[in-house]
């Protein structure tokens, strides 16, 4: 059995977060990697790229960004 606090204050999940470095770098953590996945599948939906396929939406988009190779100087 869990026991209560002795000042019966409420639990403040949000205040534990804050003040535990190891569980905010794991949120951080955590949402970036939900952001790059949205981001990737969102890319792909507007570039017309099949899901699961083996090119990162990011790595398409850094080749059609490059500048195209010049002939000489």
């Amino acid at each position: 059995m869990v026991e209560m606090a002795p000042n019966n204050e409420a639990f403040d999940p949000d205040a534990l977060i804050e003040t535990d470095a190891r569980i905010l770098e794991q949120v951080e953590k955590d949402l970036s990697e939900q952001y790059t996945r949205f981001m990737s599948g969102l890319i792909k939906q507007r570039l017309g790229m099949q899901a699961g396929g083996g090119t990162s939406a990011f790595d398409h988009l850094r080749k059609t960004a490059s500048p195209p190779a010049s002939g000489g100087s």
